[in-house]
């Protein structure tokens, strides 16, 4: 997950306004990556999964506890960049937080995962023109 968020972390300092298109799947990481654009689109078909994570530990009881509390560690960034940049709500989150949640492309708009369903090229074209990165996408 580390290398998603070096992404992240460049998308968001970028100077360059980002834009970012769910053409299809946005699972595990590509949610993340798709939430850091500073204007956020979604084709009509477009899927996308919020999924509980999974970890495979093994080692002496020390790895073990270190692993686990790496584990929690980075499950608590993803829940903060996911409620920083989305319209879910903490409780809604945490009662989802052991399930595999798949959103369609009406659901990541009702749910701020993206700013607006597309259909065409054009109408991306006409919704990317010039913007500041100061009004990227956060819903209120």
């Amino acid at each position: 997950m580390d290398f998603a968020f070096s992404l992240i972390d460049t998308i968001r300092m970028s100077k360059t306004p980002i834009v970012t298109v769910n053409m299809g799947n946005a699972m595990s990481a590509g949610l993340y990556i798709l939430l850091a654009g500073h204007k956020r689109f979604a084709l009509p078909s477009s899927i996308a999964l919020l999924h509980s994570g999974a970890a495979t530990l093994g080692g002496t009881a020390s790895q073990t506890l270190a692993s686990a509390q790496s584990y929690k560690n980075q499950l608590d960034r993803i829940k903060g960049y996911v409620l920083e940049r989305t319209a879910i709500k903490t409780r809604t989150l945490n009662s989802r937080k052991d399930d595999d949640w798949y959103f369609t492309a009406e659901e990541q708009l009702q749910h701020g995962i993206v700013d607006e369903v597309i259909s065409s090229i054009d109408q991306l074209i006409n919704k990317t023109g010039r913007f500041d990165a100061a009004d990227a996408a956060k819903p209120e």
